[in-house]
């Protein structure tokens, strides 16, 4: 009996270690996919969907999974970052410059309306960019439906929204320390919250999966 615990301790320390392996090698990948930038929606779109799929314990090689799901979905998840961050570019700019256009109580309104903004753009780029990997779908479809599903879990969405935010928070709260915070942005914390973020949409998704997770409908 003892031998058998001692075994089981000993497989869920090596299931651990390779999954916080997996882990680390992912949020390597998401980082140098996403130098440029612009190519940052396939790549979280690519994290995302290798993450479900490391999730389901299925064996082959992490990095091949990832940049075949880069490859395929680079197209509807570039055109969904781009939208968001002309988006995210108007409202970031309306929230900063209120004050300066607009007397106090205009101002408040102003930005008010910008954060609301911000926070459904970034309710519909997660839910977007996770469901391109997941779904076959035209691009306005896709973004209905991603409004749709965000709001209907909006307890979730904010959830994933904040992680998924939770570095540049971080950094903003917390300049003095930022090379700390950036070392573990690059290492771990990205696929940390791709893991967290999956946890989450998978219950409100599970009617709509296909069989195999890493597959399109």
């Amino acid at each position: 009996m003892a031998e058998k615990k001692k075994n089981e301790r000993l497989e869920r320390f090596q299931s651990g270690m390779e999954t916080a392996a997996g882990m680390v090698e992912l949020n390597l990948l998401f980082v140098l996919t996403s130098l440029p930038v612009f190519t940052l929606g396939a790549s979280f779109t690519a994290l995302h969907v290798t993450m479900m799929r490391q999730l389901q314990e299925r064996g082959g090689s992490l990095s091949g999974m990832y940049f075949k799901k880069f490859r395929e979905n680079f197209k509807q998840s570039t055109l969904i970052w781009l939208i968001a961050m002309a988006l995210y570019a108007v409202f970031i700019t309306d929230y900063i410059f209120a004050g300066s256009i607009a007397g106090q109580n205009a101002a408040l309104v102003l930005r008010t309306i910008a954060m609301i903004g911000i926070i459904i753009i970034t309710f519909v780029t997660i839910y977007g960019l996770i469901l391109a990997g997941l779904f076959e779908n035209s691009l306005r479809n896709m973004l209905v439906n991603s409004l749709y599903m965000s709001f209907k879990n909006a307890p979730r969405s904010l959830a994933m929204s904040l992680i998924t935010l939770s570095p540049a928070v971080a950094i903003l709260l917390d300049s003095g320390r930022w090379s700390i915070y950036l070392a573990f942005y690059v290492i771990l914390w990205v696929s940390a919250a791709a893991f967290f973020n999956i946890k989450m949409i998978r219950r409100p998704l599970q009617p709509y999966l296909p069989d195999e997770d890493t597959g399109k409908q």
